[in-house]
C-alpha cells in the first residue's frame, strides 16, 4: 500500500498521539480510534493494568474476539439462508409437481366447482407460504450484508492498528 500524505490522520489512543496513513477516510479512522479507546477503557474498568504495549495487545485480542463473533454470526446466518433457500427450492418443486398433478386431475373430476375452489384455496395458501419464504430470505440476505459491512469495518480497523506510528505522548 502506498503512503499518501493527504491520507494521514492524527489520532489519540490511550493518551498517545499517532499518525495513521491508509485508504480509510479520516472520519472512519477517528471512529476506529474511538472504538480502540473504548476497548481500552473497558479493560481498565475490569481492572487491567500495564504499559501501553500491554493495553494494545489486550485491546487487539478483544477486537479479534469481536471480529470472530461477527464471523460466527455471519456463518450461522448464511447457514440459515442456505437452508431457507433449499426449503424454497423444495417448495417450488412441490408446487410445480402439485400444479402438474392438479392439472391432470382437473380432467377427471366430477364436480369441477368444488375441486376448483379447493385447488384455488390450496394455490393461495402455497403462494402465501412462498411469499413468506421470499421475505424471510430477503431479510436474511440484508442481515448478511450488514454483517459483511461490519466485518469490513473491523478489518479496516485492524489494518489501521497495524500501521500505528507513535509520535508523542499527550495528556488528553
Amino acid at each position: 500500500m502506498e503512503n499518501n500524505s493527504s491520507n494521514i490522520t492524527e489520532i489519540i489512543i490511550n493518551k498517545r498521539k499517532y499518525r495513521i496513513s491508509g485508504d480509510s477516510s479520516p472520519k472512519d479512522i477517528q471512529r476506529y480510534a474511538k472504538y480502540v479507546n473504548d476497548k481500552i477503557a473497558e479493560l481498565q474498568k475490569q481492572g487491567a493494568s500495564g504499559n501501553q504495549g500491554d493495553f494494545m495487545t489486550l485491546t487487539a485480542i478483544n477486537i479479534a474476539e469481536d471480529l470472530y463473533r461477527i464471523k460466527q454470526d455471519r456463518d450461522e446466518a448464511l447457514d440459515v439462508i442456505l437452508q431457507k433457500n433449499r426449503e424454497l427450492e423444495d417448495f417450488s418443486q412441490s408446487l410445480q409437481e402439485g400444479r402438474e398433478k392438479s392439472a391432470a386431475e382437473l380432467f377427471r373430476i366430477e364436480d369441477p366447482e368444488d375441486d376448483r375452489s379447493a385447488f384455488e384455496e390450496e394455490l393461495e395458501r402455497v403462494r402465501a407460504e412462498a411469499d413468506k419464504l421470499r421475505e424471510e430470505n430477503r431479510f436474511l440476505n440484508k442481515y448478511i450484508e450488514d454483517l459483511k459491512e461490519e466485518i469490513r469495518g473491523l478489518k479496516d480497523m485492524h489494518l489501521q492498528m497495524q500501521m500505528f506510528i507513535p509520535e508523542e505522548e499527550t495528556d488528553e
